[in-house]
């Protein structure tokens, strides 16, 4: 043992007094460029590796850093992305997928994708007859959607501290068949707050449709005219609008004409209520059934949200000359008679 450490003396005091064969000093075959002592290797450079990357560490990378880990980040932890753990993505833990909670289930609430849930469901009805309280015309829109901000679960009526099912952000929404059904959300019961919910509230943050209209030019026309409002403040199409817009595009048989007007208040309702506040519509309903939320609760919710919009859009026949009854009437300006009321005429939460 002393023997070999007494050579070993000796190969670093020669390197150091300058004694290889290299132009650098050491006897490797290699030139080094480094500011260090000479090595003896011959990657072109003294830090004692072999990666030639002329850092000042030898732990075989190039990015300069002191891990010894043999990757090319700037941490220590055994792979190659950008944050302290040792799996390969770069959310900050250890479970491989490319959330940041500990579950493998690719969601960012805790817990494994097992258990009860609950499932928002939207369904347009467009066939089923509503009642009205007035005697206006109408008609049924030929396409009809309507944006979905957020859904909240109440424990009465007046409840302050709502429950937040499903939240699309500020402005923003889901856009959904008013005359089909779409799955909004589905969420696990176990990271909800326990409690008994009664009501629900639906925050309405655009509509878009298209009703017939016939256009009293010197050859009167009829086609589709196209309607897009905002029921809340909101971005459409990329414009912030505030609620209460509406806009009117008769693009057809020659015409193109758009038309800014205001959003006309909802029908009267027997089945909820409209809730109308600082810059939002919401529509308030009674759960057909309570729902219990709490540890011992192992089945699964549905909760279907149903709109009915048959003769949802309707107006009042003016009595101008060659105006028809039940037709709505409009001129080559995009001036039309006028509407009175827009939106369901019954809604209801219906939970299984």
């Amino acid at each position: 043992m002393n023997r070999i450490m007494i050579v070993l003396g000796m190969a670093f005091a020669l390197s150091a007094f300058g004694c290889g064969s290299g132009s650098s000093g050491d006897d490797d075959t290699g030139t080094d460029t480094g500011t260090g002592t000479a090595d003896t290797d011959a990657d072109g450079d003294t830090d004692g590796d072999t990666d030639g990357d002329g850092d000042t560490d030898a732990d075989g990378d190039t990015d300069g850093d002191t891990d010894t880990d043999g990757d090319a980040d700037t941490d220590a932890d055994g792979d190659t992305d950008a944050d302290t753990d040792s799996d390969a993505d770069a959310d900050g833990d250890t479970d491989g997928d490319s959330d940041s909670d500990t579950d493998t289930d690719s969601d960012t609430s805790t817990g494994s994708d097992t258990g009860p849930t609950l499932e928002i469901v939207i369904v347009g009805d467009a066939t089923s007859d509503v009642t009205f309280a007035d005697s206006y015309a109408s008609q049924t829109p030929s396409s009809f959607t309507m944006g979905i901000g957020r859904v909240d679960l109440m424990t009465s009526a007046d409840d302050t501290s709502p429950v937040t099912i499903f939240d699309a952000g500020a402005g923003k929404y889901t856009e959904v068949d008013m005359k089909g059904t779409t799955s909004l959300t589905k969420v696990k019961l176990s990271d909800l707050t326990q409690g008994v919910y009664t009501y629900a509230k639906v925050l309405l943050a655009m509509t878009r449709f298209k009703v017939q209209t016939t256009v009293h030019t010197a050859i009167p026309v009829t086609g589709g005219v196209s309607v897009v409002a905002a029921l809340s403040d909101t971005t459409i199409d990329s414009t912030a609008r505030s609620k209460g817009w509406m806009r009117y595009a008769f693009n057809f048989s020659g015409l193109d004409v758009t038309r800014v007007d205001t959003l006309p208040p909802f029908p009267d309702s027997p089945t909820g209520e409209v809730i109308e506040e600082a810059g939002k519509t919401w529509l308030l309903m009674n759960l057909s059934d309570n729902m219990t939320i709490n540890p011992s609760i192992t089945t699964s919710y549905v909760a279907t949200v149903t709109m009915k919009v048959k003769s949802c859009f309707r107006w009042e026949d003016a009595s101008t000359s060659g105006y028809a009854t039940d037709v709505f009437d409009s001129k080559a300006d995009g001036s039309h008679e006028t509407v009175k009321s827009f939106g369901p005429g019954e809604y209801s939460v219906t939970i299984e």
